[in-house]
């Protein structure tokens, strides 16, 4: 065996090494082991069926249109509330200048007239 294939080894050993690990920290992560323990210990109260895929991905599917549909409704609501934000504040705003102008006019109509103001 020469220099080159002794490394490879080496490399190959490390690598099978390193993908034992991750298949261990995967495990352990997702907690399949103590999914099967969980079964494991109480079986009697499980029944394991065939699963349908192409049922499971129209369910799926379904959902998600679902989750997307609130979720329109939901932006379309919150447009909507905000829009009526808008035009009360602007109505609010509007009125105050309205009796603005409205009181203004009534001012210049007695500074007209003859009638003193007193401004403290």
């Amino acid at each position: 065996m020469n220099m080159q294939e002794n490394h490879l080894l080496r490399i190959k050993s490390w690598v099978d090494k390193m993908q034992e690990d991750l298949v261990t920290l995967a495990r352990t992560a997702s907690g399949v082991e103590k999914l099967a323990e969980i079964y494991m210990k109480n079986r009697d109260l499980y029944t394991v069926e065939a699963n349908n895929p192409r049922q499971l991905v129209e369910i799926a599917a379904r959902d998600i249109e679902k989750l997307l549909s609130n979720r329109s409704k939901a932006l379309v609501t919150i447009f909507a509330l905000a829009f009526y934000e808008l035009y009360v504040v602007k109505l609010n705003y509007l009125s105050e200048i309205v009796v603005f102008i409205n009181l203004m006019g009534h001012i210049f109509s007695e500074v007209r007239s003859g009638v003193e103001w007193n401004c403290y």
